[in-house]
């Protein structure tokens, strides 16, 4: 009789330390994938939208991870940690390297080579957001 083995290995947490001492874990696992889909509907449309909304959809993966963990995560939260904290690009190409690395189809140095470099490139290209200046009338005088 044949045997047909695999080899596993449990999925890395991925822990964001913030500069006040505390922290947030998420993991990239099965069961994120499923609240992913579950909350946010099929994965092909999320990353089509990767080019027009980077920093959107990695806000959706990071709340999946967290949500994994810990069911009391919130979109709101996953939000702020990746534009108002400054989770940014680099947390975003954390947690899709850990995405890919935990379903364990792809290999970790194929994904930096290939996939890294494009999304590092779509976030450069986008347009800048032009501000308008403050009219002079609604600037405080110095005294």
């Amino acid at each position: 009789m044949r045997k047909r083995e695999i080899a596993i290995k449990p999925a890395e947490t991925l822990r964001i330390n913030f500069p006040n001492g505390t922290y947030r874990d998420a993991v990239f696992n099965i069961e994120a994938l499923m609240i992913l889909t579950e909350e946010f509907g099929d994965i092909a449309e999320i990353a089509r939208n990767l080019h027009s909304q980077p920093y959107a959809m990695g806000a959706k993966i990071l709340y999946s991870g967290m949500k994994a963990l810990d069911a009391g995560a919130t979109m709101d939260e996953a939000n702020s940690i990746m534009v108002g904290d400054g989770g940014g690009l680099l947390l975003l190409n954390t947690m899709m390297e850990m995405f890919m690395e935990n379903f364990g189809q792809i290999d970790p140095e194929e994904l930096k080579k290939n996939l890294i470099p494009i999304v590092n490139q779509q976030l450069t290209q986008r347009p800048k957001v032009k501000y308008k200046k403050k009219s002079k009338r609604n600037r405080k005088r110095k005294p």
